[in-house]
Parts: C-alpha cells; sequence; structure tokens
C-alpha cells in the first residue's frame, strides 16, 4: 500500500497541486479554529493534508471563502526518524539518556526554526511592497534581534544567511552526534556538547514567539498570529512530545500547536498532561457508520476529476441500499436461498414471514425483512443449488458501484484516488463496468493487505508484539465471514468485536497497530484521545478496506467479545490439525 498510494500522499505534493484539488469538510474546519489541536488519525486519513494546507505556502493558494476564517500563518514541520534515531545511536554507545535526547531536542528545534524562516520568508511575500518599504529598517534590525535569540552571527543579515547558518548548525550536529556513536561515549567533552549542540536548553515556545514577534513588530502587526504544524509527531521520540505538549498548557497567545498523531503509542501516556490543558481540541479523522463518507468522496471526485455526479460514471450498487425491496431481484434472492438453506427455510418458517406476500404487496416490507435482506443476498452469493459452500469468486454485486467504493474508501483519500483515478480519467463518456471496478477494487485492497503483512512488531510508533498483524485480522474476518455463510441463518449477524478483559497485552498491542494503520475502526466509543492506553470495552469492526480481502459485506452489526472469535479460530485450527494428521496416518 505504501509503494501504490505514494503518489496521493499529500506529503509529496506540491502546494499548488493541494490547494487547486482541496476538498474542505467539517473535520478541517475544525482542525483549523484558532486553538491549539490535537489531530487524531490512522495512517492515509488525511492528516497530512490538512496540516499542509493550514502551512502559508498552501493556504494562500486555495480560492475558496472559507480560507478567510482562518486567521493566522501556518508553519508546517513533517515528522523526520532522524530525531528518534540520534538518541537511540548515542545510547548505544553509552550516552546517558538526557544527553542523548537533547541531542535530538536540539536537531527537532532547528528543523522547526528552519520551517519558521521559510514561512516568515512566504509571509513577507504576502506584505505590500509599499508597507515593506517604509519599514526596511525596522525589519532589518527584526532580523538581526532574530540571530541574536537563535545566536547566529551570519555575515550579512537576510532571512537567506539565517535559513543558512542554521542548515549549518543541523549538519555540525548530525557530524558531531555521528563522531560520538563511532568512538563512545567515555571520551564525551561537555565543554564540546554546549559548543556543538546550541538549543539544547532552549525552550520552543518562548524562543519562536520571540523570533515571530521580531518581526511581527517590524511589520506593525502585533496582533498577527501564527501555528506551528507537527505533522507525524508520532515517529517522534517521546521527550519531544512531552515538550510540545507542555507548550500547549496555556491561552493560546502569539503561536497556537497544531500536532497530528496517530491513535495509540507511547504518547498514550502523556493523558495526564493533556488533561490538564485550558485551551486545546481533540479532531478524529475516521468515519463509524456506512455512508458517513459518502459526502466528502463525492466532493473529492468533484474536485479532482470534475465529475459532479459519479454515480453515474461507477452506476449505483446492486445491493448497496434498502432502496427497490420490493424488486423482483430481491424476490429472487430470498426465493433461491429458501429452496437451497435449510436454515433459512427454518428460520423464515419460525418467524411466519411470508416473503412472497411481502414483497409484492403495495405496503413497505416489515423492518424484519429490510434488515436481513442485505444478508439474505451475501449468502446467497455463496452457497450453491446443493447449500454448500462455493469457490472463491469475484463479488461485484457487493463491491463495485458508487455506494460500495464510497464505503469501503473509509474516506480515506489516498485509497479513494487509487482505484478512482484509473477509472475516471479513462477518455471515455460511457459508465465502467462493474468488473472493471471489481479489479480495480480488489488491486487496492489485496495492496493495503499486503502490506499490513508486513508491519514491523517490535517499535511500531511506541508498540510492540508478538503478534503478527495480519494473521490476527485474518482470524476475525474468518470467524466473521463463517457466521455469515457456514452457520446457521441468523437475523443478527455479528460484524464487530468487544475488547474484553481476557484479551492478553499482546493481543491489545496488535489492535493498537492495526488501529494506526486503518485495518480497523472504533464504533460509538465513549473514549476519545488520551484514553487510548487501554482498548479494553471497545467496541471495534475489521476496516472495509478489508472486506473483499476477508469476503464480509459493508454493514455494521452486533458486537461480540474478541476471546470468544480467538477461541473459535483456534478450535477451528485444532480439528483442522487433528484431520491432517490422520490424514498423514493413512500413509504410515
Amino acid at each position: 500500500m505504501s509503494i501504490k498510494f505514494e503518489a496521493f500522499n499529500a506529503k509529496h505534493l506540491n502546494s499548488r497541486d493541494i490547494a487547486e484539488s482541496f476538498v474542505s469538510s467539517k473535520l478541517f474546519l475544525e482542525t483549523a479554529k484558532n486553538e491549539h489541536t490535537i489531530l487524531v488519525g490512522p495512517r492515509g486519513s488525511g492528516k497530512t493534508t490538512f496540516l499542509r494546507m493550514l502551512s502559508i505556502n498552501t493556504l494562500s493558494k486555495w480560492n475558496s471563502p472559507e480560507r478567510e476564517n482562518i486567521n493566522y500563518d501556518g508553519i508546517y514541520v513533517p515528522g523526520d526518524l532522524v530525531w528518534g534515531e540520534m538518541i537511540k545511536s548515542l545510547e548505544d554507545v553509552g550516552l546517558p539518556a538526557n544527553i542523548s535526547e537533547a541531542f535530538a531536542y536540539s536537531a527537532f528545534f532547528t528543523h522547526v526554526m528552519l520551517s519558521t524562516v521559510d514561512s516568515i520568508e512566504s509571509s513577507l511575500k504576502n506584505v505590500p511592497k509599499v508597507a515593506l518599504e517604509n519599514n526596511a529598517r525596522q525589519v532589518h534590525q527584526a532580523l538581526s534581534d532574530i540571530c541574536d535569540i537563535l545566536k547566529l552571527t551570519p555575515e550579512k543579515l537576510s532571512l537567506s544567511r539565517v535559513r543558512h547558518e542554521l542548515v549549518v548548525k543541523l549538519n555540525c550536529l548530525g557530524e558531531y552526534s555521528k563522531k560520538i556513536s563511532l568512538v563512545g561515549g567515555k571520551n564525551f567533552d561537555m565543554d564540546e556538547f554546549e559548543r556543538k549542540v546550541p538549543y539544547a536548553f532552549s525552550d520552543l515556545k518562548t524562543t519562536i514567539e520571540s523570533v515571530l514577534l521580531a518581526i511581527d513588530r517590524a511589520l506593525e502587526r502585533p496582533e498577527h498570529r501564527w501555528a506551528l504544524l507537527l505533522d507525524e509527531f508520532e515517529i517522534a521520540p517521546k521527550n519531544l512530545l512531552d515538550k510540545v505538549i507542555s507548550s500547549m498548557r496555556s491561552a493560546v497567545h502569539k503561536v497556537i500547536f497544531k500536532v497530528a498523531l496517530v491513535p495509540c503509542g507511547f504518547h498514550q501516556e502523556i493523558k495526564t498532561e493533556t488533561s490538564a490543558i485550558n485551551d486545546y481540541s481533540i479532531v478524529e479523522l475516521w468515519y463509524v457508520t456506512k455512508g458517513e463518507s459518502k459526502e466528502f468522496c463525492k466532493n473529492l471526485v468533484a474536485s479532482k476529476f470534475g465529475i459532479n455526479e459519479p454515480l453515474e460514471k461507477l452506476g449505483s450498487t446492486k445491493f448497496g441500499s434498502k432502496e427497490g425491496l420490493t424488486s423482483a431481484v430481491w424476490v429472487e434472492e430470498f426465493d433461491e436461498l429458501y429452496k437451497k438453506d435449510e436454515s433459512f427455510q427454518s428460520f423464515i418458517k419460525s418467524k411466519k414471514i411470508n416473503f412472497l406476500e411481502q414483497f409484492h404487496s403495495d405496503e413497505a416490507p416489515s423492518s424484519l425483512i429490510r434488515k436481513i435482506s442485505p444478508i439474505v443476498a451475501f449468502r446467497n452469493a455463496f452457497l450453491n443449488k446443493n447449500g454448500k459452500r462455493k469457490g472463491r469468486r469475484s463479488l461485484p454485486e457487493f463491491y463495485a458501484g458508487w455506494d460500495a467504493i464510497t464505503t469501503i474508501s473509509e474516506g480515506n483519500p489516498r485509497w479513494l484516488l487509487s482505484v478512482l483515478t484509473p477509472l475516471l480519467t479513462a477518455d471515455s463518456n460511457s459508465k465502467v463496468s462493474d468488473s472493471l471496478q471489481m479489479k480495480k477494487v480488489e488491486s487496492s485492497t489485496n495492496a493495503y493487505a499486503a502490506m499490513l503483512k508486513t508491519l514491523p512488531l517490535s517499535d511500531n510508533m511506541g508498540l510492540s508484539t508478538k503478534q503478527p498483524i495480519f494473521e490476527l485480522l485474518e482470524k476475525i474476518g474468518k470467524y466473521f465471514n463463517s457466521r455469515l455463510i457456514d452457520e446457521p441463518f441468523t437475523q443478527s449477524a455479528k460484524s464487530t468485536f468487544t475488547v474484553d478483559r481476557a484479551i492478553s497485552e499482546d493481543i491489545e498491542a496488535a489492535l493498537m497497530i492495526a488501529w494506526n494503520y486503518g485495518a480497523i475502526v472504533s464504533v460509538r466509543s465513549e473514549n476519545t484521545f488520551g484514553t487510548y492506553d487501554s482498548l479494553q470495552g471497545m467496541r471495534f469492526r475489521l476496516s472495509y478496506l478489508l472486506s473483499p480481502t476477508f469476503e464480509l459485506n459493508l454493514t455494521t452489526g452486533a458486537s461480540i467479545n474478541l476471546t470468544t472469535i480467538l477461541s473459535t479460530g483456534q478450535h477451528r485450527d485444532k480439528v483442522q490439525l487433528d484431520r491432517n494428521n490422520r490424514q498423514q496416518d493413512l500413509f504410515l
């Protein structure tokens, strides 16, 4: 998935491309508010797009009335694995934790100041030429003050020289850390450390506010606001996150902080700190129920492809809605299943349902008929005329069409674009065939599954487990599929699970990693960010992105304890193992 979807990652797009195709939403407007914000969502959910849109370089290119409501300049800072790697390499050679963390903090601090200088330069481009000329002396003095604040001594005063000096300091810091990693920590010199790690003891919030105050006073705009946009901060070491969170513990002044994180990781340890923040909001980027993301998907298609009615291009999903339940198609589905599935016959008789009469009536079918219809259609597709399970095959009637594709996407713009780009950019005005749609859906969902199979189990964003992630998801998927197809028919097919107390820490950690990558979705939980250090009591469903892979219908049904699912799976594995052993005994 990481390779297949890389072209749609906002991290690699230029600011104009992002602005021209950006689709606003309620979640974006919540993120954009003039307050500290923790933006939470799995990989690929749009966090980077949101933060890059709020950056001064991109927002200035956005032609939308909503832009007028954003009254600050955004400083975008991408996450960098180097910060954590620096700590590990220095601790490995025996350097104390506080010293190695100071190296990483200094590198992070320098990255922030580089981004700040770039954003100041962009901000100056938006200032009228006359105003710059009238305040030239003050701007020159502000640059001098900024150099003093950042301990820089450039030959000439200019933003380009300030940037150059910061780059030199960052390079020297990297060389110094590599030198220590090679020679070992026994020869560590504290005096040399203080000379070559200049920002180890600098306060981030105080420094950045001082730098920005200097330039804003020079331009006679003391009320001007800025936002520090810290992306992918789950890959940053914990000490950096602690410093950022502590910087958010204040009312909004010159700078507000917006930090993007995945749901789970070591950052869950900050829950006591986040509860102490007065002015912050939490925006969670995921859609829980079927259809929630449809409006966003439609707007994205209109913006990206110029298609206002994607339903005309992709068609409706055959069993994607409850409309048309009285059609001959539904009569055929019920009748076929009734003839070949004894458990369905028993169910119909026990409930005294005359489905032929209901479908031919002028009145709408009963609520029970409407409830079981998706299950009937799905089960019927899998059973042959003898009521036995068919072999695996594509199911475009469930996974093709506008309804299905928007549901499967989970509102994930990367996945949606990866599927729709080859379908909607073709030089044709005709409807895209279900078979071609199914081919692209399967290709993308298989790529996603392949990515999940390769997820690291050790120190994955601060989480470690011995339980392979995809293997766990597969057990859950097989259980729900079996309940749909192999078990006796029931009106309430379970398709969600609750993490009960009997679940081991290993399994729980695996679930957290799966959640971080969007493989499971929280369902109507009262928990919120800061309390995800334990998933006990929380209810989840498998992501619809995995439905074609595990052959599941696109519904959110009743819940069952995860322990029950896993114990059932273990029993089935044991039965299969015993069967295989008996077969081998025949040849001994």
